[in-house]
């Protein structure tokens, strides 16, 4: 019994010498072989010669990953919110639209390096912020400020060819959410661009620091519908994420537009915006984005300048304001304008928009309304008008607040804007002139106007 032990033995260690493989196998290893794919042979080496360079061999397929379904629950969300899994990093560089749906907090990442900072948590808690806030804002004032658009601004108008938005800062939110589909907007502050992050070489700890800045940056204008200035411009001096850019790649991303482009600009002397590379960031004058809402629906452009509209700030820099000459006729839209054109330090920014507008829609804190008082316009009134607030009680307007006395020269507003949060005290003037009055017959909303898509201007045609 012994001797067949021995020889059995001695039998399985002479097939583990001669076969490394099978001890290999034992161990729980495979044996490259040069069959197997992504695996370079190994070939025998002469003393003295010298070694090839390495290659990379290729990865082997790898198995798919188990599915990433963390549960998110908004707090006023009656049930859970699924995000879906998120395709892995294969190298391929992020588009401006796919970072601007990730500052945005929204899903739907091609497979690139974003797919992989989008696991993790900071970036979940960023969308799930994001998206709660969004839904207030919207059950707030955003879908009430449209249906009013489309009730009684859109059918009175044509459609706008561009819209001026001056002193509002990078709050593309508020003009996008009361005029749909512009070709051009134009919207201009004091706040720096800025630039589109590199994401892929930001550190993590930065990269949600910033997220977090971002979200402080928007609440202003989510909760309270407009930017406060000096706010604004400490929160986009933080962190990784900073200027005006990102936040208008943000509420482009949320208002449902895909960004196809976007170009930092310098004005020349005679005010031509000229193309810089992103590399000069830091001299633009202003950006521009291309956008559209869906695919092969018209390319839209969104504009932003940094620049001084007081008059002393012209005198200095007019390349804007011939920016502005250049483009011919538009329609303006003023919100929380600080009541700076009435005094007299901004009188041109105030005559450039008197004499170039079709549409003036504003609060009081834009244009005196003494100025729109006349033949060429024809002025509608909206809301309640309760003076100004506190900071700027020296800015109230008695004629204002007579033209509010009378009922039935007044139609209600059923949303809070600027200044004035409450819907019981916010208002709106709009103001068109008497030559774009419209030869179509319209009824008011209390007799039945069908409601439409917001863009929809009952047909008329685009202005010339």
């Amino acid at each position: 019994m012994r001797d067949i032990l021995r020889i059995w033995l001695i039998l399985v260690i002479a097939i583990l010498i001669l076969n490394p493989a099978v001890l290999m196998a034992q161990m729980g290893y495979e044996r490259p072989d040069a069959d197997q794919p992504g695996v370079i042979p190994l070939q025998p080496v002469t003393p003295g010669q010298q070694l090839p360079p390495e290659s990379t061999p290729v990865p082997a397929p790898q198995a798919a990953p188990a599915p990433f379904e963390p549960v998110r629950v908004f707090p006023d969300s009656p049930a859970p919110i699924i995000r879906e899994q998120i395709p892995m990093n294969t190298g391929g560089a992020p588009s401006a639209d796919q970072i601007s749906r990730f500052l945005a907090g929204l899903d739907g990442f091609e497979a690139t390096t974003i797919g992989n900072l989008a696991l993790s948590q900071a970036w979940q808690d960023h969308s799930n912020e994001l998206d709660a806030s969004w839904a207030n804002a919207d059950r707030m004032r955003l879908n009430a400020m449209t249906q009013w658009a489309i009730a009684e601004i859109h059918p009175k108008i044509r459609r706008p060819r561009q819209i001026f938005y001056m002193f509002g800062g990078p709050d593309f939110l508020s003009v996008v959410t009361l005029f749909r589909e512009v070709p051009t907007y134009i919207l201009a502050g004091l706040e720096p661009v800025g630039q589109i992050p590199n994401l892929a070489t930001m550190p993590q700890e930065i990269l949600e620091g910033s997220l977090g800045n971002l979200r402080f940056s928007l609440r202003s204008v989510l909760e309270k519908s407009f930017f406060e200035t000096r706010e604004m411009r400490e929160d986009l001096e933080r962190g990784g994420v900073n200027g005006v850019l990102p936040i208008l790649c943000v509420f482009a991303a949320r208002t449902g537009h895909e960004i196809l482009d976007y170009q930092y600009v310098v004005l020349s002397a005679e005010g031509v915006p000229q193309a810089l590379n992103s590399g000069e960031a830091a001299k633009a004058d202003g950006v521009l984005l291309g956008l559209r809402v869906s695919p092969g629906s018209p390319r839209q452009e969104l504009y932003y300048f940094k620049t001084d509209l007081s008059d002393a700030g012209i005198a200095k820099n007019d390349r804007f304001m011939k920016f502005m000459q250049s483009r011919g006729t538009g329609s303006s839209y003023l919100k929380a304008a600080s009541y700076l054109m009435h005094g007299s330090g901004f009188n041109g920014v105030r005559d450039f928009l008197l004499g170039n507008s079709a549409f003036i829609l504003q609060d009081a804190s834009g244009i005196p309304f003494k100025h729109l008082v006349s033949e060429q316009w024809k002025l509608e009134l909206f809301g309640r008008y309760v003076g100004a607030v506190d900071i700027f009680q020296e800015h109230a307007q008695p004629d204002l607040q007579m033209a509010f006395a009378d009922p039935m020269a007044v139609k209600p507003l059923p949303f809070g804007t600027g200044y004035r949060r409450d819907d019981s005290e916010s208002h709106q003037i709009f103001a068109l002139r008497t030559s774009e009055i419209l030869a179509v017959p319209v009824l008011p909303p209390a007799q039945g106007i069908e409601v439409m898509p917001p863009g929809a201007y009952q047909g008329i045609p685009a202005q010339p």
